[in-house]
């Protein structure tokens, strides 16, 4: 999978990642992070797992059939992570935000654009 920590400005995009063990792509303590167009194929508890995001996009993301939670976003420290149209329809849970998180700290692309 992908691992990176620590990180500012990353920009993934394009990725198919198959047969990891763990969450396909595990980001922590980043800031100003694009996730686009991934094709996550390894049945995880966690396909994506961000921790401490400071400013994130993640749209075009599909995962297959198995998936516990597409994507899991935690950490005091995260703040502004918009989550645009993507295919978690497979996944028991879509996404999951954890207690620590701040509760304004995750919104739909939608809303960050000012629809209703």
């Amino acid at each position: 999978g992908i691992v990176a920590q620590r990180v500012d400005k990353l920009v993934i995009r394009g990725v198919d990642v198959s047969d990891q063990k763990g969450p396909a792509v595990s980001i922590h303590e980043a800031k100003d992070l694009v996730l686009s167009d991934l094709a996550l194929r390894t049945s995880q508890e966690r396909m994506i797992d961000l921790a401490d995001v400071d400013g994130a996009s993640v749209q075009g993301v599909s995962v297959e059939e198995g998936t516990g939670t597409a994507l899991h976003i935690s950490g005091k420290g995260t703040s502004d992570v918009r989550v645009g149209e993507n295919d978690f329809s497979d996944a028991k849970k879509a996404v999951e935000v954890d207690p620590s998180t701040p509760a304004d700290a995750v919104v739909s692309a939608r809303e960050a654009n000012g629809a209703r």
